[in-house]
């Protein structure tokens, strides 16, 4: 019983990091659109295609 919940936090846990991961790295990628377009960036021009 114990092994059985073991996993299931350990899936929890690997879930949350994965969640926390993906909302850092849309957030890094928001603040640094603007900026990228600002800077005329390649990766700005990318977009508006």
């Amino acid at each position: 019983m114990k092994e059985i919940v073991f996993r299931t936090s350990w899936v929890f846990v690997l879930h949350v990091c994965g969640t926390s991961t993906q909302l850092v790295s849309a957030i890094v990628l928001l603040v640094q659109t603007p900026t990228a377009c600002y800077n005329g960036d390649q990766y700005c021009e990318r977009l508006k295609l």
